[in-house]
């Protein structure tokens, strides 16, 4: 067979009056000899393949272990953000819950407080009144 073969190649030329040198690039062939390659036999093609096959799972096997465990992280970062925000935003609704509830109950108290004191007043003037009822009878 003849392999392709790029050989530099240098000429003086006219315009540069013959001082000069041009590099130019010639194409030459040459003969190889084929008679000492060895071709594998089919068996040892395949032993070849299954064994990159192998090696190349293992990469593929990696990737893929370093590639979740990130995704494994980004998930559970996720989850601790949701659950961090849904978490506040209960304590929040508790807290406003809370505030207008004592509000209400401190106006419910200013209400019925004055009402209750001047209830035990009118028992206490109720009792007094009964009391000298009965001395008097």
């Amino acid at each position: 067979w003849q392999e392709p073969i790029q050989v530099a190649k240098t000429k003086k030329t006219w315009y540069t009056l013959w001082l000069g040198k041009k590099t130019y690039y010639e194409t030459e062939y040459k003969t190889r000899s084929s008679d000492n390659a060895t071709i594998p036999s089919i068996e040892d093609l395949l032993i070849g393949w299954q064994v990159q096959a192998k090696q190349a799972e293992l990469e593929i096997v990696k990737e893929i272990a370093s590639w979740f465990l990130q995704q494994s992280g980004c998930v559970k970062k996720n989850v601790d953000k949701i659950q961090k925000d849904i978490l506040d935003r209960y304590e929040e609704r508790l807290d406003t819950a809370h505030r207008e509830i004592t509000i209400d109950y401190e106006m419910q108290k200013n209400v019925w407080q004055p009402m209750q004191q001047k209830a035990i007043s009118l028992m206490e003037d109720f009792n007094n009144l009964g009391q000298s009822l009965k001395e008097e009878l």
